[in-house]
Parts: structure tokens; sequence; C-alpha cells
């Protein structure tokens, strides 16, 4: 994916949830791109938990988790989780579904 999608992407993610972006992405998909638009929307002092384990390497916009003092974090064999999904359904979390 272009670099200019990628940040069309994170613009309308910022837009749709706040002005600053959400405070935590979940990125399930592992890929460069889904990785570079889940740091490019995070909001500063947010989150970006990587699950998905899509590709071993990748380049990533380091200089924006460093200014913006993101947090990523990785996440592998996410089997038996559901329990958590239901707590956090049950708790009126906002999830709002992307897909790219």
């Amino acid at each position: 994916m272009c670099l200019r999608l990628l940040q069309e992407i994170a613009d309308y993610l910022k837009k749709m949830l706040s002005p600053y972006g959400p405070e935590i992405v979940i990125d399930c998909v592992g890929f460069e791109s889904t990785v570079q638009t889940a740091i490019r929307s995070c909001c500063m002092g947010g989150k970006v938990v990587v699950v998905g384990m899509g590709q071993d390497n990748m380049n990533l916009p380091m200089s924006t988790v460093g200014v913006h003092e993101l947090d990523v974090l990785g996440c592998f064999r996410y089997a038996n989780t559901v329990s958590s999904w239901t707590l956090l359904l049950s708790i009126q979390a906002v999830l709002i579904p992307v897909l790219t």
C-alpha cells in the first residue's frame, strides 16, 4: 500500500473516534501496512497491540512511535480469549470494525 493511502486510513480512524485518535489500536492482521496504519492512527501516549503475525520483518514508522510515545505490544497465540472479549462487551466498550 502506498504511504498516502495508509495516512488517509489513519486520518479517517482519528476522525471517526476522536480528534486525537484511539487510545488503543489492536491489529489482528500483522502485515506491514496494517501495523503502520495502527501506529499512525493511535493518539499520543496510546498503545498499539499487534496480535496477527502476518510477516516476520517490517518497516515501521519508529519516529512516530518515539515522538508520540506509543507503546507497541506483541501477542501470539490468541486462542481461548473469548472470555476476555465477552468482558469487554459486557462493560460496553466501543468497538468499531475496520476492514482493510
